[in-house]
């Protein structure tokens, strides 16, 4: 992906990262995908104190906004995991869960909560 290259005139194969020129020194790109590609799934709140000697962010929920437009790029560079968390997509789809899907209210549950409400409206019409 261009992200290490090869460094001229040494006896021994070295390599030098070249991601600055992807992304631009201290971008909050590299910033965030780095703590995410070293550290694997991470919040948003982490990834903010993992970052802040790359780049400064106004505010947690700047961090929040961001994380959700890798997730929303096309194509996604992370994805969202349960619990807040997020992950890179550099090797692929994470292993782990996905961010569960709110489970829809029991029918049970509905009628017991509608029959509440009702007994509740006719005590406030006898007081």
């Amino acid at each position: 992906k261009g992200l290490a290259v090869e460094q001229q005139g040494s006896r021994v194969t070295k390599y030098i990262h070249a991601a600055e020129k992807l992304a631009g020194p201290a971008s909050k790109d590299l910033a965030a995908l780095c703590v995410l590609l070293l550290r694997g799934a991470q919040t948003a709140a982490e990834v903010r104190v993992r970052t802040e000697r790359m780049c400064e962010w106004k505010d947690p929920a700047e961090v929040e906004a961001y994380l959700e437009g890798l997730v929303t790029h096309d194509p996604p560079a992370a994805a969202r995991l349960a619990r807040g968390r997020y992950h890179h997509l550099a090797l692929g789809a994470p292993t782990g869960p996905t961010a569960p899907a709110p489970a829809p209210p029991s029918p049970d549950r509905l009628a017991a909560l509608e029959a509440r409400v009702a007994a509740l409206e006719e005590r406030i019409k006898n007081i």
